[in-house]
């Protein structure tokens, strides 16, 4: 037009400028908008102004936008005008500034449905409810309440807040629903843990009519994933097939997760196998999911699947190493993971991710010098790779090396501690006796710090100070934790029993059950060592009756070794060898080596000859019964 000498007019430049927005063709946007203002076309035409600042806004060029839109005579600025630039706010992410521009539009022209959409989108965004209640409070009277794109923003604003009954309120008031609207509202249940009414709300748009379609399904999955409603979850992907959108990967991969969550793993790697397409992530849950489900093997032959990929995009990630590295971390499969770690690119080594893994990895392989040294190689080490470190000096009982490894992380000032470092500490502290006074120190600073006391790390502190010795500063914590469940409870008594606090642990024994929460096998063995350690026979005789009358626990092989022994130890070697003998099924040869033992204590050479006899009558090859009997002969002479 130009060549031929042609003046283009408003309409060629309001076309032209719409396709540099649509595009997103700044730089001829540019070029367009000075040839609109030599033409002299810029104050004359609010469509026109309004076509710019929209092509400013989806260029993500905001100041020029907002220019633009200042720009534009008063006389001119219509209603679209305040839009164009409440949208291009919106899309620069400026959700505050689109919000004071809405409360400056003026009373004429009024705010449409599109104008109080953004809005409420803005406000959204924000999480300020309140503002957006405000908003909606303006639309009674303007009759813009049955705006379908408002309400589905309404529903959207109240649902993500977990404002069931105002998302409700407005979702019922619509009198056509589009599937905008439904799918919001049944995101806005799965979100929020509300799967049952996820579900139903889904099995009811179904029933009026209205087709679901991917970001519908995207949100019953994930409520049959965190429910493990596996029938649902099947009969959700029948659905998915044959509505034809089993080509979208994102849903084929919503779909494979919510096999893995469903811990049918089968399942999973037949639906793996069977997908048409794969991206990385593909890869990543199916590997994943056999490492933490316990399938090395399947695990190891998956990423060697991986590694013979012709595709550029499917290189295995930081994600997908680590999971392998975690599927290899028992001795049985060192030799591959020290295989793995030898391909793994020093880019990605270098990462916490990976380093973390490999750290984990050699620390349970036993090879603590290689951990030491994934560790050292972290470019930039965050708090796991931290508590990774300390773990494996714990796992390899070097407890002043883990506490030294927790000042370093102090002063380095790399990572701040977490309620992990703490309990990992706590642990270290509570092994070793020597580290009484660090353990203290710790609680001071976790107290200081603001540290809720939690459940894993309340349980910590208690059996930390029980093991101190330190009971009342155990029964303290014990009062501060807000939540407490049954290994909190059981590590009260036991820190009661093993001080020899009688009475204390049996009032707390009793209260426990009135709480609702009745003891298992697990509260049993420790309640039974800590009186064996503190040597109150009749005390965890008394519990070892209770357990069975009270509370129908059946005790197993340990209960029964643990009184034994503490019998056996107390010297009540007839009525140790009175249990052995009404559990000899059960126990075998080990209740009568426990009865072995504590004869030798005693030095009560005609019981251990008989307690040789009937150990060898059940394994006739217990050389083991010979020896302990050779001692005690030995010891008695």
């Amino acid at each position: 037009m130009d060549c031929l000498g042609e003046r283009p007019n408003a309409i060629t430049f309001l076309n032209l400028i719409v396709a540099c927005g649509s595009s997103g063709d700044l730089k001829r946007g540019r070029i367009l908008h000075n040839r609109i203002v030599s033409c002299g076309f810029d104050h004359h035409l609010a469509n026109l102004g309004n076509a710019i600042v929209h092509m400013y806004g989806r260029s993500g060029s905001i100041a020029e936008a907002r220019r633009a839109f200042l720009a534009i005579p008063s006389r001119l600025k219509s209603v679209a005008s305040f839009n164009s630039m409440l949208r291009a706010y919106v899309l620069a992410g400026l959700q505050r500034e689109a919000i004071d521009l809405f409360d400056q539009m003026p009373s004429d022209p009024a705010p449409n449905a599109v104008s109080f959409t953004t809005a409420i989108g803005a406000c959204s965004a924000l999480g300020w409810i309140e503002k957006g209640t405000a908003i909606h409070a303006r639309l009674a009277g303007t009759g813009l309440e049955t705006d379908m794109g408002l309400a589905t923003a309404l529903v959207n604003m109240y649902g993500k807040r977990g404002l069931f009954d105002l998302a409700t309120k407005v979702f019922e008031s619509m009198t056509a629903k589009t599937v905008v609207t439904w799918s919001a509202l049944i995101a806005a249940y799965a979100q929020h843990g509300h799967a049952e009414e996820a579900f139903d709300l889904y099995r009811r748009m179904m029933r009026e009519g209205s087709k679901p379609n991917e970001v519908t399904f995207l949100s019953v999955l994930s409520a049959c994933s965190t429910m493990r409603w596996l029938e649902r979850g099947r009969e959700i992907h029948s659905e998915i097939v044959n509505l034809g959108l089993d080509r979208s990967l994102v849903l084929m991969n919503t779909v494979l997760t919510m096999y893995i969550k469903c811990r049918s793993l089968d399942e999973a790697g037949e639906f793996f196998a069977a997908m048409a397409s794969r991206d990385l992530k593909s890869w990543m849950f199916i590997i994943a999911a056999n490492a933490q489900q316990g399938r090395p093997e399947r695990a190891l032959a998956l990423f060697r699947s991986l590694l013979e990929e012709k595709d550029p995009t499917l290189q295995p990630d930081e994600v997908i190493f680590a999971s392998v590295l975690n599927a290899c971390s028992t001795k049985k499969w060192s030799d591959d993971g020290r295989a793995i770690h030898r391909i793994i690119p020093p880019r990605l080594e270098a990462t916490a991710v990976i380093g973390t893994a490999l750290v984990d990895f050699y620390s349970n392989c036993g090879d603590l010098a290689n951990a030491k040294s994934a560790f050292a190689r972290i470019v930039d080490k965050d708090v796991a790779a931290w508590n990774a470190i300390i773990g494996a000096c714990i796992q390899h009982r070097l407890y002043e090396e883990a506490l030294e490894i927790f000042y370093r992380m102090n002063v380095e000032g790399c990572s701040l501690p977490n309620h992990r470092t703490f309990v990992a500490l706590l642990e270290a502290c509570t092994e070793s006796p020597s580290l009484g006074a660090a353990g203290r120190k710790l609680y001071e600073r976790i107290v200081a710090s603001g540290y809720e006391l939690g459940l894993v790390l309340g349980t910590g502190i208690i059996n930390m100070f029980a093991k101190l010795g330190s009971l009342d500063r155990a029964r303290d914590v014990f009062a501060r934790m807000p939540i407490k469940d049954l290994v909190s409870w059981t590590a009260i008594i036991a820190a009661h029993t093993r001080s020899g606090a009688r009475v204390g642990a049996r009032e707390l024994y009793w209260m426990m059950a009135l709480q609702g929460l009745e003891p298992d096998e697990v509260t049993y063995i420790s309640i039974l060592s800590s009186c064996a350690h503190a040597g109150m026979v009749d005390e965890a005789w008394s519990y070892f009756v209770s357990m069975t009358e009270d509370f129908g626990v059946e005790p197993r092989e340990e209960h029964y070794v643990c009184v034994i022994d503490l019998l056996g130890r107390a010297g009540r070697l007839r009525d140790a060898e009175e249990l052995v003998m009404k559990t000899s099924k059960l126990l075998g040869a080990v209740g009568w080596t426990s009865v072995l033992g504590a004869c030798r204590t005693h030095g009560d050479l005609h019981r251990a000859n008989q307690v040789v006899d009937e150990a060898v009558k059940l394994e006739p090859g217990n050389s083991g019964a010979y020896l302990l009997l050779a001692h005690t002969s030995y010891n008695n002479h």
